[in-house]
């Protein structure tokens, strides 16, 4: 049941439609909740997708360890902490990065729940900088956005080989 629904969601459902009753929330409209709502905003995004590749992951593994193990006598949380566990580390890295990028790349929820002015993200401070009446400062802007993109840069080096795995499997 929760696979049908998440691909309606990502499907018929366009993120743009959010926007409207995103920015109306009384949650959002509190200066200090901003932070919370941008983070309630990503996890409840993010859920479905992570969701299905961790299914699709769980769906592959051996149904002959997973059976051995219960013969043998473990309990359900002993198969999931020494079989299941260990065999899942490849997906997580694949959702953490996924995530990671998403969430550091954003700027629709961003613009939509922190205005202008407030305490900004990295991408709404792109969107200004090196802009003023007597032009474009494009050597600034440039330096920024590689400044800006150094944190996904890092995040694959460190996670580059479980990716690889996680995504081969």
């Amino acid at each position: 049941m929760l696979v049908p629904l998440t691909q309606f969601w990502y499907n018929v459902v366009p993120l743009q439609s959010l926007f409207a009753p995103l920015a109306g929330l009384p949650l959002v409209q509190a200066y200090h909740w901003k932070l919370v709502a941008l983070i309630v905003t990503h996890t409840a995004y993010g859920i479905p997708i992570c969701t299905l590749l961790f299914r699709a992951h769980y769906k592959k593994l051996s149904d002959e360890m997973i059976e051995a193990a219960r013969l043998d006598g473990a309990s359900v949380s002993t198969i999931y902490r020494r079989i299941v566990l260990p065999l899942s580390i490849p997906m997580f890295a694949v959702v953490f990065i996924y995530q990671f990028t998403q969430i550091w790349n954003d700027l629709l929820f961003a613009l939509t729940i922190i205005q202008f002015g407030d305490a900004s993200v990295v991408t709404q401070e792109l969107v200004g900088l090196g802009v003023s009446q007597s032009g474009t400062n494009f050597p600034l802007r440039m330096a920024a956005a590689l400044l800006a993109a150094l944190p996904t840069l890092v995040v694959y080096v460190l996670f580059g080989d479980k990716f690889a795995e996680g995504v081969a499997a």
